[in-house]
This record gives C-alpha cells, sequence and structure tokens, in this order.
C-alpha cells in the first residue's frame, strides 16, 4: 500500500484497488492549496469540523463516509476493505459544541492503518482497547495545542502499539492553524528510530514494517 500526506490530517491511501482521502481541511481556512487528485473514497473523522470534513475539495465523485458511522459496526467500503472506528471528541470543555469525532482504522493490501481523526482528551481504556495490537501505522496527531496532549499521545501509541508513526497535524510552513512544531512531539521519542523523508510518501508491505516501532516523518506535499 502507499501513503500520500497532503497536508495536515489529509492523506491519500492506496491499497487493495481503492484510492482514499482522509480529513479533507477547507483551503482557503487552511492556508493550504487543494487536492486536486480525485478519489474512490473521502474518510473524514466528523462532519463538524471544516478542517477535517470538506470532501467538496476532492475532485470527481467519491463515496463519503463519516467515520462516526464506523462505531457501532463497520462500514464495507467495497467486498474486501471495511473502516471501524471508535468514538472520541474534540474536546469536553469546547463551548460551541462537544466537536464528536471518531478515530478510524482499515485494512489496505494486509496493511492496518489507524487514522487518529481530531480526538482531543485521554484515551479511556475502553478507547483503546480494540486497538490494541490491532494497528500496524498510526498516524499520529502530533501538534497538540487543541488536539491530544503530547503526554497523552505518548501513552496512547505505547497502549497501541502500532510498528510505524507518522506524525501529522502539527506546524509547517503553509498551516494557519495554531499547533505546535513536530520537534516537541520528537523530543520526546529519542529512544525510536525516525526516518525523515524528503518525500511525501511511503509504500509499505506488511513483511517489511519493522519490527522496532519507528517515526517515519513525511514532507507535506502541499503544506
Amino acid at each position: 500500500m502507499r501513503i500520500t500526506w497532503y497536508a495536515h490530517a489529509c492523506f491519500r491511501l492506496e491499497g487493495s484497488g481503492l484510492s482514499i482521502v482522509t480529513d479533507p481541511y477547507t483551503p482557503e481556512r487552511a492556508g493550504i492549496p487543494p487536492v486536486s487528485e480525485a478519489a474512490d473514497v473521502v474518510l473524514m473523522s466528523s462532519a463538524l469540523d471544516d478542517a477535517h470534513s470538506n470532501w467538496r475539495m476532492v475532485p470527481g465523485s467519491p463515496r463519503v463516509v463519516n467515520a462516526l458511522e464506523a462505531v457501532d459496526a463497520p462500514v464495507c467500503l467495497d467486498r474486501s476493505v471495511e473502516v471501524w472506528a471508535v468514538a472520541a471528541m474534540e474536546g469536553y470543555d469546547r463551548p460551541d459544541d462537544p466537536k464528536a469525532n471518531a478515530l478510524y482504522a482499515l485494512t489496505l493490501d494486509g496493511v492496518t492503518v489507524c487514522h487518529m481523526g481530531d480526538v482531543g482528551n485521554p484515551l479511556t481504556g475502553e478507547q483503546l482497547a480494540p486497538l490494541r495490537g490491532r494497528i500496524d501505522v498510526l498516524l499520529a496527531l502530533a501538534g497538540a495545542k487543541r488536539t491530544i496532549a503530547l503526554a497523552d499521545l505518548d501513552e496512547a501509541i505505547e497502549e497501541i502499539g502500532p510498528r510505524t508513526v507518522i506524525p501529522m497535524h502539527y506546524k509547517t510552513p503553509r498551516v494557519h492553524y495554531e499547533l505546535g512544531p513536530l520537534e516537541d512531539f520528537l523530543a520526546r521519542h529519542a529512544d525510536k528510530p525516525v526516518e525523515r523523508r524528503t518525500e511525501s510518501w511511503l509504500e509499505l508491505m506488511l513483511e517489511t514494517l519493522p519490527e522496532q516501532p519507528t517515526i517515519v516523518v513525511l514532507k507535506p506535499a502541499l503544506g
């Protein structure tokens, strides 16, 4: 399978005959150019936050799936791929809206990827239980601020046990959102191997995933 990081929390996942765009942002608010590649499916962690749910940005006529619909039971994307999700919230203290959202996972070409959505609180044991030992690649919210605190993210990574962690949702040159820098996250994981790629993409096979948990830093294609 192939993972491409566009920017912010927006990725392109390709495998098992599908192309999927995750959590599409709103370009004029994000400060990031729009996605120009069509996709079969758009997955969004909720429909409430335009930094994560602007499916109209994606060209073509993709199927749009709100991950919250996959909390009670998996949603089939085609005959061989389904997405399943864990309910979460951006922040319990938000005065405007509880910002319900979901972490979501799917398996492409034998590799299981989990996108952390926009969770803003420590993950509970109940939320972590379905993720433990099942996730090969974690797309991790590494910018703190209005999302999960780095100390709580550290604990989640330890509990989930992914073999590859790809940071996302942190401050990059074009992004307008208030986010922390990647280096704050990396400094907390000095004991782990870190692969800094000059490309925005990564190809993965189950057989070649690292034995030791590894952080892979991608270059944002658009941000």
